[in-house]
């Protein structure tokens, strides 16, 4: 995983994924009814991604989604987060999916 302050922050969200559940899970940003993948993250692990400025067009709050890998029902959608171009968006999954946590630093 990239160190936060590894990563270019221009025009993006940057999101921290830590996985604590026991399924990898594949993560995605919706806004505006739009759609997109990011990347996996295993089980127990910490990813980084850049939410591109693209990606969110002109809205001021997008939606996490992380869904098991392997398929099944036991995912997350998270509440609206509050589009942050300079701070750290981290979102926490844990064994109890519905426990998960977004915060935005």
């Amino acid at each position: 995983m990239g160190k936060p302050t590894e990563m270019d922050p221009d025009d993006c969200v940057r999101l921290v994924v830590e996985n604590n559940n026991w399924s990898a899970m594949h993560v995605s940003v919706e806004c505006d009814g739009r759609h997109f993948r990011l990347g996996t993250v295993r089980s127990q692990e910490t990813e980084a991604f850049l939410v591109k400025d693209w990606m969110l067009g002109s809205a001021l709050k997008y939606r996490l989604r992380a869904l098991p890998v392997a398929g099944g029902t036991e995912g997350i959608l998270t509440r609206f987060v509050p589009v942050d171009l300079e701070g750290l968006t981290h979102l926490m999954l844990e064994p109890t999916i519905w426990l998960s946590t977004v915060v935005v630093r």
